[in-house]
């Protein structure tokens, strides 16, 4: 019988260890390379959002395509060439971005499609920085989608995925402080300042693989690929793929992975992804160069990114003691609506500042309710994933969470076409009412999907695949190893399922 990892075990530690280094590499990196771009352009946010439309078209294209690999293959294999990727494309895009920060001056003079050399650099750092993104997707979605439910069960799966999250925040603190750090504070040039953090991004991928292969080492039972009981839709989506040809045919991949998709919680899912249509955000490539254009120093800006990380890393430890209290679904939707409210005000503020109305005051009360906002967005973000954890079959979750992944870089798409449509600064202001609205329209699809799915509880005697009130649900993995041991014993295995299931209409209820 497989034993349950504990989540402060050496296990947990080494998993842990992995995220936080590298993290720590791709928050730097994240933010050196918006706020290099706007060195180079201060006045246009053309080159930023041109590189952020790039990268995640290619997200949105070819999820589907990572989805089907986690699911498919050896979970080791994905995560080695995944990583490989990843350090890769890192070192290419160093170097290309250290050329273009050493072009003189008055070559470019503001424009960084003045002269061939810069827009062959640039156009070559978009294809690296692409498929880099690949890399990093690929990694997240099986690390933290894939590997995590094998090895912990319940409420320590719970802790872990808190403890993943909360890493993720404190990272979006001290990445950006780091690199304002040595951006205003150390002696170091600019140049230099860059190559500390292009060399720790690119190190950090090292021991992230040394300590993932230690897990995978330490539990290969748990994490080897093995033939798993099929659910009704697993055999009805499979049967209609079964051609090798088909496979791996991109109509057919999209195909396959909706297919699956649509009978999971889809009004959940498009809630959280319209989340993301959104350039209020202060870790944002579009906000980051806008503000830095208005003439908001480093130092400030990495405040900024640091005082909305907290606030969201607040929200996301409140989270657990609120929806106790009151419930999981009501603490989510009272989560999303404090962040539909925040940025509708924000952005009243932010039209008085357009508008020359107390200007620098406003520009800055905009930015704190930019940052009260993250409390309820990431709070929301841990009752969203859990919803969905309840919702989605082990079996199928890469496929499932690739469309996901999908949906939420088609809503990020949106938002960098916006920005490149209306690229001046002057214009900024459209962007951010946009984001107003689909913020409070994501708020009134989850009230909506709120009001028709609930959450079931069941104990049962194992069965094989049971049917619980009309829900089909395949047993994980524990539960497998605990009805293989209970053949030996009297009593069967009894376990939990947890589960989502759509509300039965009442004779009075109105559709």
């Amino acid at each position: 019988m497989k034993t349950k990892n504990h989540s402060n075990s050496p296990t947990s530690a080494c998993l842990l260890t992995a995220h936080f280094v590298t993290r720590l590499g791709d928050k730097m990196w994240e933010f050196v390379v918006p706020i290099t771009l706007a060195v180079l352009t201060p006045q246009s946010l053309l080159p930023p959002s041109i590189y952020g439309l790039i990268t995640h078209v290619t997200i949105f294209a070819l999820s589907s395509y990572l989805g089907k690999l986690i699911d498919k293959y050896d979970r080791l294999e994905v995560v080695r060439y995944g990583i490989a990727v990843q350090a890769t494309c890192i070192a290419i895009a160093s170097a290309l971005l250290w050329h273009l920060l050493n072009i003189p001056e008055k070559e470019i003079d503001g424009n960084i499609f003045a002269n061939f050399y810069s827009t062959c650099l640039f156009v070559t750092l978009l294809v690296t920085s692409a498929v880099e993104l690949l890399g990093t997707t690929i990694v997240d979605l099986s690390v933290e989608r894939d590997w995590i439910p094998e090895l912990y069960v319940e409420e320590e799966l719970s802790i872990m995925n808190s403890r993943m999250r909360g890493i993720d925040l404190a990272m979006e603190i001290v990445g950006p402080l780091v690199v304002g750090g040595l951006m205003s504070f150390s002696n170091m040039t600019a140049e230099v300042g860059f190559i500390y953090i292009a060399a720790f991004n690119f190190l950090s991928f090292f021991p992230q693989f040394l300590l993932l292969v230690t897990v995978y080492t330490n539990h290969t039972f748990a994490l080897a690929k093995s033939p798993v009981i099929k659910s009704d839709i697993m055999t009805e989506t499979s049967s209609s793929t079964s051609s090798s040809i088909d496979d791996w045919n991109p109509m057919m991949v999209m195909k396959e992975s909706w297919s699956l998709f649509i009978r999971q919680p889809v009004s959940l899912v498009v809630s959280w992804s319209m989340l993301w249509m959104t350039v209020l955000s202060p870790h944002g490539i579009v906000l980051t160069s806008y503000l830095k254009g208005q003439g908001v120093i480093d130092w400030h800006l990495s405040l900024f990114r640091g005082m909305g990380a907290i606030s969201g890393l607040l929200g996301t430890l409140s989270f657990p003691s609120l929806s106790q209290r009151i419930g999981l679904k009501t603490t989510s939707q009272l989560c999303i609506a404090e962040e539909g409210l925040m940025l509708l005000l924000a952005a009243v503020t932010f039209s008085l500042a357009y508008f020359d109305i107390a200007s620098s005051v406003m520009l800055q009360i905009f930015m704190l309710l930019v940052i009260i906002s993250r409390f309820g967005l990431y709070a929301f973000g841990i009752g969203e994933l859990t919803l969905l954890q309840q919702g989605i079959p082990e079996e199928v979750r890469g496929r499932v969470n690739s469309i996901e992944t999908m949906l939420c870089n088609l809503a990020t798409v949106t938002v960098y076409s916006g920005a490149a449509l209306v690229s001046h600064s002057d214009n900024f202001i459209w962007l951010v009412w946009t984001s107003v609205i689909s913020i409070n329209s994501a708020a009134m699809i989850f009230f909506y999907w709120n009001s028709q799915w609930e959450i079931k509880e069941e104990e049962h005697v194992h069965g094989d695949d049971d049917e619980l009130d009309g829900h089909v649900s395949c047993h994980n993995k524990q539960q497998r190893s605990s009805i293989d041991s209970s053949s030996k014993i009297v009593s069967p295995a009894r376990h939990r399922h947890v589960y989502l299931v759509k509300r039965k209409p009442t004779p009075n209820s109105i559709n």
